[in-house]
């Protein structure tokens, strides 16, 4: 005997709500990271600024991210390196991309957040993460290196520079007309890494 209609909505209904409230939560990330975007102190650089406003936008992504949770089967943390030359750099971005105050609070699709720093290129045999955070930009070489190596272990490469991810990074930040996501959808397809249609709507995407 088939399930009524009526039986089939208000089975589906609470997955309906579960996505609701997926997107619900990115859009309020989303807009609270680019309503603070560029709104600093006007000595800082344009670089520094840039790299903030990303870092405030980097839990939107990790939360745009289908298949995070399905990735943590164990309930392990999910993690985020920031690589720079130096803590002093990376200290000040974990305090944006996961502000101790609120700490506790901090959780994307159900998992904590780590976020510690890398001091340099990952090793081949590095502990799994989930994105890296590009502090500072890259030269050519170093830069493939660091993608080969997140593509293959289906690592987010999130850089705030310009021309980042026009040659590769997954994700960045675009500042034109308006301040919005910009994503490298080769690069997420080459990752096997899906983000929810409601953050590739609202973001720019190369090519």
């Amino acid at each position: 005997m088939k399930p009524s209609k009526h039986r089939q909505r208000s089975h589906d209904a609470p997955g309906r709500r579960r996505s609701f409230v997926r997107n619900v939560v990115v859009a309020a990330m989303m807009m609270l990271a680019l309503g603070m975007a560029f709104g600093t102190v006007s000595a800082d650089s344009y670089d520094d600024r840039r790299v903030r406003s990303a870092a405030r936008l980097m839990r939107a992504l990790l939360a745009a991210d289908e298949g995070l949770a399905a990735r943590h089967p164990d309930g392990s943390p999910v993690r985020v390196v920031v690589l720079a030359r130096n803590a002093r750099r990376a200290d000040p971005l974990i305090s944006l991309i996961a502000p101790s105050a609120e700490k506790e609070a901090i959780r994307i699709s159900g998992l904590e957040l780590e976020v510690v720093p890398l001091l340099e290129l990952p090793a081949e045999d590095a502990s799994p993460a989930d994105a890296v955070f590009l502090a500072e930009p890259l030269g050519d070489s170093d830069f493939d290196t660091l993608l080969t190596w997140c593509i293959a272990r289906r690592v987010i490469l999130y850089s705030p520079f310009e021309g980042d991810v026009e040659r590769g990074a997954t994700a960045g930040l675009s500042i034109q007309a308006k301040v919005q996501p910009f994503v490298n959808r080769r690069t997420l397809d080459a990752t096997g890494i899906t983000l929810r249609s409601f953050f590739i709507d609202h973001s720019r995407v190369w090519p």
